[in-house]
């Protein structure tokens, strides 16, 4: 008696069940990787903050340096800076603009973090780049300054006094400090909102041109002690 096998009942896997079966490896695969990706793109992002705070406050200091030590925000326009009278939180970003020879590039201005704030190309017009962003508004900085940082604050104990500029993702008493005038009176409980770009911690650059990250109120401190912050 003869067998006769059918094309049909051959053993084997259709080609829909090895690209299930592939899609699935895959899948397996993107979940094993992207979790391990997204951190270090995230640990290479705060990096960068740190970073770009850094060459923000040797930009200050090499500012100062030049104007008897003096901050650009407290040197009146006539003798170089951008003393500001009124104080006006919607002139921030001519502080940084103050310092634009000593920082070279408005990237540095900018969190790579932060999604609603984009680099500027520029601190000015160019005719070698005329379809360059412009540097011109708050739009283009991530980072609070002090208006009354002073050099001679504790800088370890974080007082509001040596708080020379930092990451915008304040939150004073619970509550995420919007854009404008702030002023650390030393009686709040402040640090950083868990519901922005760094999710829970922030950088601080102090007077003395040291950067630190923190995940801590340590802002506070007493009340007689204040720092006006213009943030962005």
């Amino acid at each position: 008696m003869r067998l006769s096998a059918r094309r049909g009942d051959q053993a084997g896997l259709t080609r829909t069940e090895v690209l299930a079966t592939l899609g699935g490896l895959l899948a397996i695969l993107l979940f094993l990787l992207i979790p391990p990706w997204l951190a270090a793109r995230r640990m290479a992002q705060g990096i960068m903050c740190i970073k770009n705070l850094k060459e923000i406050g040797l930009a200050f200091r090499i500012f100062a340096t030049d104007h008897d030590f003096r901050w650009p925000m407290d040197v009146p326009v006539p003798g170089g800076g951008t003393l500001d009278p009124t104080r006006n939180p919607e002139l921030l970003w001519r502080h940084y603009l103050g310092v634009s020879n000593e920082l070279k590039s408005p990237k540095w201005l900018v969190c790579p973090r932060d999604p609603d704030r984009r680099p500027a190309e520029v601190f000015g017009q160019d005719p070698l780049h005329q379809n360059s962003v412009v540097f011109a508004g708050n739009q283009h900085v991530s980072y609070f300054i002090g208006l009354e940082a002073n050099e001679s604050a504790i800088a370890t104990d974080f007082g509001p006094t040596a708080i020379l500029a930092g990451d915008r993702n304040l939150v004073a008493d619970g509550q995420a400090v919007p854009a404008g005038r702030f002023t650390i009176t030393g009686g709040q409980t402040l640090g950083f909102t868990a519901k922005r770009f760094h999710r829970g911690y922030g950088h601080l650059l102090l007077a003395d041109g040291s950067v630190h990250e923190t995940w801590s109120n340590r802002l506070s401190q007493a009340a007689s002690v204040k720092n006006l912050l213009l943030v962005p």
